[in-house]
C-alpha cells in the first residue's frame, strides 16, 4: 500500500514538472504593459475589478476552462490570471476540469474581487481537480503578483462596460456608406433627341416615289432646310408656280419634317397652306 502511494505521488510530480515547459506555449499571454497595468490594482469608480488567478504549479499540464456568467474566458495554466472590469451586479465564476467548481458573489462599483482557482491532484487517478473560491484582497493580490495576465476574446460589453483591461478591444461596426441620391437621366442633345423621336415612316397607300428635292426654281421660292436650333423662315408669297407633282412632293417632305420634330406643328400647317394655295 505504501508502494502504491509513493508511485502515485511520483507520477503527479513528473506530470507537474513536464508541464513547466508547456505553459509558455499553451497560455495566451497578454503584453507585459497590460500585465503591469493590471497589477496596479486600481479600481475604477463606475466598475468593479475582477481577478481570477491560478498561482500554483500543481497540475500545470492540465488547462482548465474559466467562465463568468456563462461567458467562457478561455483556459488557465499554472501561474496565470484573468482581469476584467465588470459592471456592478451578480456574477458566477465556474471552473471546469475533471470536475466543475462554482462561486457566486455580488460586485460593487469601486471595489476589487479576487477568485482563487485552486488546483489539486487526485492521487487515485492522477487527474487535476479545480476549486474556485472568493479570497481577501491580501491573499488575492499575492497570487496575482505571482502570475501572468492572459487575454480573452470575450467582449467587455458582455459585462456591461465599454472596454476591459487585458481583453481584446471591441471592433466598431462599420459605418454604412450612404448611397448617392438617384439622379434622372442626362438630357440628350437636340440632334440625338430628334433621331430618337423620329417615327418610322410608313408611305401612304398610294405609292409615291422617293422624296425628291424641289425642282429647280428661284432661290426665293425654295423651302430651306430647318435645323432644331433655328426656326424655318416663312416662304415668300411671291413663289413661282408649282407643278402638281412637285406640290405633292413638298407636302410629303413637310410631313416628314414635322414627324421628325424638325419643325413645329404650327410651322407645318403654315407651310402646308402655302403649298396648297400656290397655283
Amino acid at each position: 500500500m505504501r508502494f502504491l502511494t509513493t508511485t502515485n505521488t511520483l507520477r503527479a510530480l513528473v506530470l507537474s514538472a513536464a508541464a513547466v515547459a508547456l505553459v509558455g506555449c499553451t497560455a495566451p499571454r497578454a503584453t507585459a504593459d497590460a500585465d503591469q497595468k493590471a497589477k496596479q490594482f486600481t479600481a475604477q469608480a463606475q466598475t468593479a475589478s475582477l481577478y481570477i488567478y491560478r498561482s500554483e504549479m500543481t497540475g500545470a499540464s492540465a488547462p482548465m476552462t474559466v467562465s463568468v456568467n456563462n461567458q467562457s474566458l478561455g483556459k488557465t495554466n499554472a501561474r496565470t490570471y484573468y482581469q476584467l472590469e465588470v459592471a456592478p451586479g451578480s456574477y458566477t465564476v465556474v471552473s471546469s476540469a475533471d470536475n466543475t467548481s462554482t462561486v457566486s458573489f455580488d460586485a460593487e462599483a469601486g471595489k476589487s474581487y479576487y477568485v482563487w482557482q485552486k488546483v489539486t491532484m487526485s492521487l487515485g487517478s492522477g487527474t487535476a481537480r479545480a476549486q474556485v473560491s472568493l479570497v481577501n484582497e491580501a491573499q488575492g493580490q499575492k497570487g496575482v503578483l505571482a502570475s501572468k495576465l492572459l487575454t480573452t476574446k470575450v467582449r467587455p460589453s458582455a459585462f456591461g462596460v465599454a472596454q476591459a483591461a487585458g481583453s481584446i478591444p471591441e471592433v466598431p461596426a462599420p459605418t454604412p456608406v450612404a448611397r448617392p441620391a438617384a439622379q434622372g437621366p442626362r438630357p440628350a442633345s437636340a440632334t440625338a433627341t430628334a433621331a430618337m423621336s423620329m417615327p418610322h415612316y410608313v408611305p401612304d397607300a398610294k405609292p409615291v416615289g422617293r422624296a425628291a428635292r424641289p425642282a429647280a426654281a428661284p432661290t426665293a421660292a425654295a423651302v430651306p432646310a430647318v435645323s432644331p436650333a433655328q426656326p424655318a423662315p416663312v416662304a415668300t408669297a411671291a413663289a413661282a408656280p408649282t407643278p402638281t407633282g412637285t406640290k405633292e412632293s413638298r407636302l410629303q417632305w413637310l410631313k416628314q419634317m414635322r414627324d421628325a420634330n424638325l419643325i413645329t406643328s404650327g410651322e407645318y400647317e403654315t407651310k402646308r397652306q402655302q403649298v396648297l394655295s400656290a397655283p
